[in-house]
């Protein structure tokens, strides 16, 4: 049966490294289209980020942003489930001293903390991160995030020493932390798997019914999920391990394998 819904992670699966709409993505619309399939998006990025991909696939579908903290249909909020700052104020200044990269999202946009070398880098090769907020003490009380991320770009392993200032705050908090260099830190719960189940409720279609496309480890959630669960071919060998197929070929060349072996009648 074919899935009535498909969702894919963007980065390092939608996308390679260069975030790049190529050659792939007319493929992959051109396939969509001809075969009705619904189609929509589950990021760790916010809104903003994501709309020169859903515009160049018509994506009309609510998408996940924030990595399932919030959601977005045609620009309108859904949900947004925001945790308070005060909570990560301590894990954010310890990390700034120690020069990693820290982003600050209430939904729609992303502001950097502060200027580094690895935000100029952001700046020079994709042209974001160019307004930057350093809250006032008197914001921390008043402030709310959705999603926090910590990066330490140039010294891996130092993101380890970030870890007990969140500690006292892990009933509240959803921490993932991908690799020795990065932190995505949420309200408590918050899984891109709980948002599709969210997401499924409000759409009317089961959870067996739909297909989710992924790469990393905060994917492995939204695998299992959904009756389908597919991992691109350049994807973690751990998360391929929690899919139902692998796709030979990478990035948007996998997804659009995946789109064509479950969601047409032709076959690779």
């Amino acid at each position: 049966m074919k899935p009535q819904l498909v969702i894919c992670d963007v980065d390092g699966t939608l996308i390679d490294p260069t975030e790049q709409i190529t050659p792939y993505f007319d493929e992959l619309a051109q396939l969509l289209q001809e075969n009705q399939v619904r189609f929509s998006i589950a990021s760790g990025r916010c809104y903003d980020q994501l709309l020169p991909y859903i515009q160049k696939l018509d994506i009309r579908e609510p998408v996940i942003i924030n990595n399932g903290g919030g959601a977005r249909q045609n620009g309108e909020a859904l949900w947004d489930e925001l945790f308070e700052a005060r909570l990560v104020r301590e894990a954010i200044l310890a990390a700034d001293k120690l020069d990693m990269a820290i982003f600050m999202c209430g939904g729609n946009s992303e502001l950097a903390y502060r200027h580094n070398a690895y935000i100029q880098r952001d700046i020079d090769n994709f042209g974001r991160y160019n307004h930057f907020h350093i809250p006032l003490a008197s914001e921390w009380e008043t402030l709310r995030f959705e999603k926090v991320m910590i990066t330490d770009p140039e010294k891996p392993g130092q993101v380890e020493r970030i870890l007990p200032y969140l500690e006292p705050y892990r009933d509240l908090l959803q921490v993932y932390q991908y690799d020795s260099r990065h932190l995505d830190i949420m309200k408590a719960g918050i899984t891109k798997g709980g948002a599709i189940a969210r997401l499924a409720k409000r759409l009317g279609i089961a959870p067996e019914n739909i297909m989710a496309i992924g790469d990393s480890l905060n994917d492995v959630e939204m695998l299992r999920e959904v009756g389908t669960g597919v991992t691109v071919g350049n994807a973690k060998e751990e998360v391929k391990r929690q899919a139902d197929h692998v796709c030979q070929a990478a990035y948007t060349a996998g997804v659009v394998e995946a789109v064509r072996r479950f969601c047409t009648n032709e076959r690779e």
